[in-house]
């Protein structure tokens, strides 16, 4: 009798702990469905869920408490094959971001348990320094990427204080088609001249620059002065969204340089 109730506890206590390792099963999860990017009807549309994941430091009593917050876009539709590389992806960018501000490494771990690292290696640090009054922060954010009609573009948004003089804000942009699960060239897609002369056009006029002003003179940091397109480039409803972060071509209390070339402008002539 005794034996077999051991064996049911046992049993309970292993499907108890895979549960837990399958996922994290507090986090939340909102579902919405892409708005389409053309009156083209979509027998099988693509809808965009966003799993949520955040801890926060124990006992902190005041406003500012160090904290970690992800939003991680996932996609859902029929087309499992190409959305499970997408989604792939996706998550190994927010684990790999995640990971790399943890004290100490760490492989396959679910994003909650990561989360709760991020908070250990805060306390880690006051263990080091009791006397700072630093509270960090990491908000990586994927809600505003954009589901279109044959393409998927992740927009995330990271915002982050690990110490130092100020905070670090930057975007990154990645394309794929829903089709296949590829990446999306930009450069490739609409030709490196076309998108040059167009992104010049574009930075020059916001930046109240005429064609012949000196980039570095006003202030910026391109290589020889020579204009160059950005790391961070992504196809939404109305065109190209063009990023370009802080410190990339100028410095942080300058800010991110951001703006779109309309697909009207790409179908042109330059």
């Amino acid at each position: 009798m005794i034996k077999s109730i051991f064996n049911s506890a046992l049993t309970l206590f292993l499907a108890a702990f895979l549960f837990s390792c399958s996922g994290n099963p507090n986090s939340e999860k909102e579902s919405e469905t892409a708005p389409a990017d053309s009156s083209m009807a979509n027998a099988n549309p693509v809808t965009m869920e966003i799993q949520k994941y955040a801890d926060r430091e124990k006992d902190c009593k005041g406003e500012e408490c160090t904290y970690v917050k992800l939003q991680m876009p996932v996609l859902v539709g029929s087309n499992e094959a190409a959305l499970n590389q997408i989604n792939s992806f996706i998550n190994g960018q927010f684990h790999e971001a995640l990971k790399s501000r943890l004290a100490e490494p760490q492989g396959n771990t679910p994003l909650d348990a990561m989360c709760a690292s991020f908070i250990q290696s805060y306390e880690l640090f006051l263990v080091e320094f009791p006397d700072s009054d630093q509270k960090w922060y990491l908000e990586i954010d994927g809600t505003e990427s954009i589901v279109g009609d044959d393409y998927f573009t992740l927009v995330v948004n990271q915002d982050e204080y690990l110490g130092g003089a100020h905070p670090a804000i930057f975007t990154q942009l990645k394309s794929f088609e829903l089709n296949t699960g590829n990446f999306i060239d930009i450069v490739d897609k609409y030709g490196k001249e076309k998108l040059l002369a167009l992104a010049e056009r574009r930075f020059r006029t916001i930046n109240e620059l005429d064609s012949t002003a000196d980039l570095n003179d006003a202030g910026f940091m391109f290589e020889d002065g020579k204009f160059t397109l950005p790391e961070n480039m992504g196809l939404t409803k109305e065109g190209v969204l063009v990023v370009y972060n802080s410190y990339e071509v100028a410095s942080y209390a300058q800010g991110e340089t951001r703006f779109t070339i309309p697909y009207s402008a790409l179908a042109g002539d330059v």
